[in-house]
């Protein structure tokens, strides 16, 4: 088939949650059972499943016991035996000698018992009982990562520096976007070692309240608080001369802003546990960070070089169509969706008890990292491409549109034949994204990408499953679901070429639904960072 869409790598399954008629037909999501419990609980159980282990271990009579316990059934009966204690006495010795222990505790004269019992106690065991008892208490205090569960109880935490490798995974799409600017491969890890340290210690700030960690909060705000202080010059040093004063203004404003943070964070640590005040000074710490996170991302923006653009290789951009526009920086645009015509009367969405006629989604498109492909995004949303565009596919794992029909060979067609553009996966520290080839293929499995799929809303082209190159005008926006995409085992991540995030609205995704129609698509800014080409 000519046809572009998501071609996952399990074989289809027949599913209502299939594309529309003239798209391929994709499979649904596998049924999988959801993890409720924490990573930490599943520690919990295991290690509490091993103590009980160890102690019957440690506890349970070993050959020589039972050959001691039986003795001891043996010599302790008194000598004047009935008849019935002289046949089971004499069962006994047997058992003793095929290594077999003698089960008779209705014989067994209560003083016999202490000294049965104790014979059966094995120090050396219980001494290895302890130990392991002692390493099982220092994961659970240390939280050693394991494979028992995917998920922790709460919110998932965030973390700067692990993007989608590990046990963790970064969820947050502004933080990936600031992950993404190209400073590490362009001034060198040493000189924004700062600014990044600053980016962890909000991000964490944000973690902490999540669960409730008042304190930890307010130390990573005043860990961020003396960073401004002490390090204000290694946070301009990397600043271009001509962005110094832009930068300085940045700064005053993130300082500025902290202590406010900070006031709200210990206010919240006075506030009792689940009640309205808690949650309106978590929602206010919340806001606070969300506005330093900003604020850090824009000192980060000024700290890329100006002019700075993506390398693509020379036969690359020869094979490119002339029409298709390359885009240098990042732009933001908006996509406004309605309820489609088979949708139920009065239909809406909503968010949080708020009802919404139409769910707007901000999606940001990142040149830096991707230029062939977020340049052809926005030139096809110049042309109106995607207004009045019926949503494809909706199954809970993408949000999949932008298929015109087979009478347009399912892309975009221009001068009687679709417009292709290349595969183009952003790799970490590298100035030049790969092309033409997945990372299966070009053999760097596991190696990092700029923009991973670990974030509900991140936008990617479709495209043909046994073609690399045959994007064109599908896109989805991926659902992030910790069972099928788990941290660091990502199956989508270097198949196809994400080139953004939805960095609000996200949370209409998993509302809209298949025939749902694309009102509007509109660049709200960077339109000036495109380049044309012909």
């Amino acid at each position: 088939s000519s046809v572009t869409g998501i071609a996952l790598p399990f074989p289809p399954q027949e599913s209502q949650a299939t594309a529309m008629s003239g798209t391929t037909a994709l499979p649904a999501r596998r049924s999988q059972p959801r993890r409720g419990r924490s990573q930490a609980a599943s520690v919990s159980v295991v290690a509490l499943l091993s103590l009980a282990a160890l102690a019957a271990l440690a506890w349970w009579p070993t050959a020589d016991g039972a050959e001691r316990e039986s003795a001891a059934f043996v010599e302790g009966v008194s000598s004047d035996l009935t008849a019935r204690q002289r046949a089971l006495r004499s069962t006994a010795s047997r058992q003793l000698d095929s290594g077999l222990r003698a089960v008779a505790p209705e014989t067994l004269e209560e003083s016999a018992l202490p000294e049965a019992a104790a014979s059966a106690f094995d120090p050396w065991r219980a001494a290895l009982a302890g130990v392991t008892a002692l390493c099982c208490a220092l994961v659970l205090i240390s939280g050693v990562p394991t494979d028992f569960a995917q998920t922790r109880l709460g919110p998932q935490p965030v973390w700067a520096g692990t993007m989608s490798r590990g046990d963790r995974v970064n969820r947050d799409p502004v933080s990936l976007l600031q992950l993404a600017l190209p400073l590490e491969e362009t001034l060198g890890s040493k000189q924004v070692e700062t600014v990044r340290n600053l980016q962890i210690n909000i991000e964490k700030v944000r973690d902490a309240v999540r669960i409730r960690l008042w304190s930890n909060g307010i130390s990573n705000a005043e860990a961020a608080k003396s960073l401004i202080e002490s390090k204000r010059q290694a946070l301009l040093k990397p600043v271009e001369a001509g962005r110094q004063a832009q930068a300085t203004e940045v700064i005053n404003r993130l300082e500025a802003e902290i202590p406010n943070m900070i006031g709200e964070l210990q206010k919240g640590s006075n506030a009792g546990a689940f009640t309205d005040s808690d949650a309106e000074l978590s929602d206010q710490v919340f806001a606070s960070v969300k506005k330093c996170q900003n604020l850090v991302g824009d000192l980060e923006e000024l700290m890329v070089p100006t002019g700075y653009k993506a390398s693509i290789p020379k036969e690359i951009l020869a094979e490119l169509d002339p029409t298709i526009p390359l885009l240098h920086g990042r732009a933001v645009v908006e996509f406004v969706f309605k309820h489609g015509p088979d949708s139920p009367p009065n239909a809406k969405y909503a968010i949080d008890a708020t009802i919404y006629d139409e769910a707007k989604l901000e999606i940001v498109v990142d040149g830096w990292s991707t230029p062939i492909t977020a340049g052809n995004f926005l030139d096809l949303i110049k042309r109106g491409f995607y207004n009045g565009m019926p949503v494809q596919r909706a199954d809970g794992f993408v949000v999949q549109t932008g298929d015109p029909g087979k009478e347009f060979d399912n892309g975009f067609m221009q001068d009687g034949k679709v417009r292709h553009i290349p595969l183009e996966v952003a790799l970490i520290d590298k100035k030049q994204a790969l092309y033409n080839e997945t990372l299966d293929e070009a053999k760097m499995v596991g190696t990092p990408i700029k923009l991973p799929f670990s974030a509900d809303g991140t936008i990617a082209m479709g495209r043909e499953e046994l073609e690399d190159d045959s994007a064109s005008s599908q896109f989805f926006l991926f659902l992030f679901e910790s069972d099928m995409t788990p941290a660091g085992k990502n199956f989508l991540d270097g198949r196809y070429s994400t080139f953004g995030y939805t960095t609000n609205g996200e949370r209409f995704l998993r509302q809209i639904k298949q025939g749902d129609i694309v009102k509007s698509a509109t660049i709200v800014k960077g339109e000036d960072n495109l380049e044309k080409r012909n």
